[in-house]
């Protein structure tokens, strides 16, 4: 589903970014002791900048 919402909104014109971990389900993504918690958080990073 985030695949074909990316692609759709590139074909769109919009600036799209897609990051997907494999494996991951939803709570590792705000576990702080997860190393997806970190992918996280750098993504959340980079779009502050």
């Amino acid at each position: 589903m985030a695949e074909a919402y990316a692609e759709a909104a590139a074909k769109a014109g919009e600036e799209v970014g897609l990051t997907l971990l494999e494996g991951i389900g939803h709570f590792p993504l705000i576990d702080p002791a997860a190393d997806a918690c970190a992918v996280v958080a750098e993504e959340i990073a980079q779009l502050a900048w």
